[in-house]
């Protein structure tokens, strides 16, 4: 029998604390063992080691269903977030507001702009013909 199953077959058979010290050291061994660490989440008598656990499991397989069931009996959102006092005092500052200024919005000669855009076409097609003639030949 392995340690991980001497510990299940401690956990359901009532001696939790017993299971959770073996799973315990378990996952401080091997910390990518998702089993061991869904266990603890599982049987832990502590929430927040509880919600600990099922959080590692979801980093290492963010689709196992029962870690986030786990969290869900807990209350506990999947992945807490944390406010930076930075991140808060730039979203409080006094933004200042910018000027419109409606001079600059259109060309004061648009026919010119026009005849601009008109010669960068004519150039563009000029310089596709030049290199698609030249690998043609």
């Amino acid at each position: 029998m392995s340690t991980l199953q001497r510990a299940i077959s401690l956990a359901r058979s009532g001696h939790a604390d017993k299971a959770c010290a073996i799973l315990r050291d378990l996952v401080e061994a091997n910390p990518r063992d998702i089993y061991a660490w869904l266990w603890l989440a599982e049987y832990s008598p502590d929430a927040d080691e509880a919600a600990t656990a099922a959080r590692h499991v979801l980093s290492l397989r963010p689709t196992n269903q029962r870690a986030y069931e786990v969290l869900q009996n807990l209350g506990e959102p999947p992945f807490p977030y944390t406010t930076s006092r930075s991140v808060l005092a730039w979203f409080s500052k006094p933004k200042r507001k910018l000027a419109v200024d409606d001079s600059v919005d259109e060309p004061e000669e648009p026919w010119l702009a026009g005849i601009g855009v008109l010669v960068l076409a004519l150039l563009v097609t000029a310089l596709v013909f030049i290199v698609f003639g030249l690998m043609i030949l």
